[in-house]
């Protein structure tokens, strides 16, 4: 190849140089990719996280709301003088269970 008055050979040692820093590229890129999926990966599991935690946090709030009407339809039952037959949240009356048996 020539350039002016210089001739240049190309020579396979030429363009270790320009490999070294395709092989970098490469390599780094990789490493790139590798931390950017675990820190997607991260972020997906506290996301998860903090949904299950809601999602338990609304369970109990239901589960609580249940028994707090519950315990207010009993005491509104023994202020008149009546009979609360009515069994707790989470208890099947006897119909119920000999229904599934």
């Amino acid at each position: 190849m020539r350039y002016g008055n210089r001739t240049y050979r190309l020579t396979p040692t030429a363009f270790i140089p320009v490999d070294a820093t395709f092989v970098g590229m490469l390599i780094g890129g990789i490493d790139l990719m590798m931390l950017l999926s675990d820190f997607f990966e991260a972020r997906r599991e506290k996301r998860i996280a903090a949904a299950a935690e809601a999602a338990a946090e609304a369970a109990r709030a239901e589960e609580r709301d249940l028994w707090i009407n519950w315990n207010n339809r009993c005491l509104a039952a023994e202020a008149r003088g009546e009979e609360f037959t009515e069994p707790p949240p989470g208890q099947s009356t006897e119909k119920t269970r000999q229904n599934k048996q």
